[in-house]
């Protein structure tokens, strides 16, 4: 009995949070997922009280089929098959009045020499938190604890107040941690990556953790594919975000150099280039600077003054930096586009439902004639800013496809891929468990299908591109390739990662999205964690 304990203890991992909301069921889930695609036979055991797993995968009740908890009389009445060579296990509602406690004593009690037999690999998605018999009463059953956080600061505070009740439970557990929607962030009192730090600084003295040995193996950026709330695929939305983060990186990539100086350090200005970039509108140095100086105050917890922040010689540094910036070719109609596609794109997500069809247009009108203003005046110049060169060409591109997916026609060609069931409502929803069996499964129908849609499509979009550049006065901002000739195979492919990521956005899944950084940042981490439990290849 010992032996085969010690056995599924090494194929075991928690995945854990200090609190809910952090991503902890879409990493346990996208993990599992993972772990099966490289061929382990994975069981994932759901464990949570809310049962998000069949949330996430869009498990339907006669999906399960399974009896309810309390009336669970051997292994196969609490585990399903999702994808091949991976179970759901425990994947019944959790409001039957069975705690969590019990059922995982019926799992090392009852159902040991099953795990042992059917699996590789154990993840446990737990429920968040600290309680005792719902989580750590089982840490010593555990390879290790994949523990999920964000970077903000009570996430990090619960991460580590999960960290010291489970050490001082179990002074054995190893943690790994797994960074969601991660992004650097400028304040002075809070490092995105340094959890302990983060957890100490907010704590009092007698609760804080000295020589913890924490691994960070994943930094997750974040990603609206995986946003559940964008659960039904809004072409017009994906490619306005998709301009809008177009022009925001132009704006970034035009920013000058910061380095160190005399009177203001290279932090100190990598702070004031933050602040430029999220408030790029410069229309009066004197009043920006100001504002500047009293978002500094507000960020330092600084009680000075407006106006008092900077010495006099640190002014000057920052209006001669400042000066620069309204001076870079393409500042102004960079900016004033932004700022049109920013506000459209926010209406747009805010309150799309409730446009009437008048509305709607009025936000394309003003997107629309923004972009190509700035494009016009973009292809007039973009020869002396290579460094904005592809970016011009990028723009140029999803602004040929927000005119195209203008047509409710060309929508509509989209939206009937989109596989579809009915719900408990007799209402038609978009089908995300069949989708995600077609990601995982690669199914060749559905590929034929789908190479069959980028098919029909492709043609419109080179007319749409062709006709664009005429009107306007476009040219020099085509793709081309080494001959100097319109390069078709880059819109080829641009074309059909955006169809891609249009078609699967919302699943909540990383598969199938090879070059999003999400994706990329998932499959590293994962790699990690499989390296860190140390089980045979």
């Amino acid at each position: 009995m010992e032996k085969l304990l010690k056995s599924v203890q090494a194929k075991s991992i928690a995945i854990a949070s200090g609190k809910g909301g952090v991503g902890k069921t879409m990493t346990s889930t996208n993990f599992a997922i993972y772990l099966a695609l490289k061929g382990f036979r994975v069981g994932l055991i759901d464990v949570d009280p809310l049962s998000d797993v069949v949330t996430l995968l869009d498990l339907q009740d006669r999906d399960l089929n399974l009896p309810p908890l309390n009336r669970i009389t051997c292994f196969k009445d609490c585990r399903i098959p999702v994808i091949p060579r991976m179970d759901l296990i425990f994947p019944q509602a959790k409001t039957s009045g069975v705690s969590i406690l019990s059922l995982m004593n019926r799992l090392y009690d009852e159902f040991l020499e099953q795990l042992d037999k059917y699996y590789d690999y154990l993840i446990f998605d737990m429920p968040a938190g600290v309680q005792e018999k719902e989580n750590l009463i089982f840490l010593d059953k555990m390879n290790l604890i994949l523990l999920v956080t964000n970077p903000e600061p009570t996430a990090h505070v619960s991460a580590g107040g999960f960290i010291k009740k489970a050490l001082e439970h179990h002074g054995e557990t190893r943690f790994l941690i797994w960074h969601n929607k991660y992004a650097q962030a400028v304040e002075t009192d809070f490092r995105a990556a340094d959890l302990l730090g983060n957890y100490n600084r907010n704590v009092p003295e007698e609760d804080r953790l000295e020589e913890v040995n924490l691994k960070d193996v994943a930094f997750i950026p974040s990603d609206p594919t995986l946003d559940l709330l964008k659960s039904d695929p809004s072409v017009k939305f994906n490619i306005l975000r998709n301009i809008q983060e177009n022009l925001k990186v132009m704006l970034e990539l035009t920013l000058p150099m910061i380095s160190q100086t005399k009177e203001l350090d290279t932090r100190s200005f990598r702070i004031i280039r933050y602040y430029i970039k999220n408030h790029p509108q410069i229309n009066n140095k004197e009043k920006y600077l100001g504002e500047l100086e009293e978002y500094l105050c507000g960020l330092l917890g600084n009680s000075l003054q407006k106006g008092n922040f900077f010495s006099a010689k640190q002014k000057d540094e920052v209006m001669a930096y400042l000066d620069k910036v309204t001076k870079i070719p393409l500042r102004k109609e960079l900016v004033r586009a932004w700022l049109i596609v920013d506000k459209k794109t926010k209406e747009f997500e805010m309150a799309q439902g409730l446009f009437s069809s008048q509305k709607v247009s009025e936000v394309f009108h003003y997107v629309d004639r923004g972009v190509v203003e700035f494009l016009m005046t973009c292809s007039k110049i973009v020869h002396k800013m290579p460094l904005i060169r592809n970016m011009s060409s990028l723009l140029l591109f999803n602004f040929t496809l927000l005119k195209l997916f203008q047509s409710d026609t060309v929508n509509a060609i989209i939206q009937e891929f989109i596989p579809t069931r009915q719900n408990a409502r007799g209402q038609r929803v978009r089908d995300r468990h069949r989708q995600i069996l077609n990601l995982v499964r690669n199914d060749n129908l559905y590929r034929k299908r789908y190479l069959e849609l980028l098919k029909m499509l492709r043609p419109l979009v080179e007319k749409q591109l062709v006709a664009i550049v005429n009107t306007f006065g476009l040219k020099s901002l085509l793709f081309l390739d080494d001959n100097r000739k319109v390069n078709r195979g880059a819109y080829v492919k641009l074309f059909s990662n955006f169809l891609h990521e249009t078609i699967y956005s919302g699943l909540g899944v990383t598969v199938g999205f090879r070059f999003r950084p999400a994706s990329q940042s998932f499959r590293r981490g994962a790699d990690l964690v499989i390296r860190e439990m140390g089980l045979p290849a």
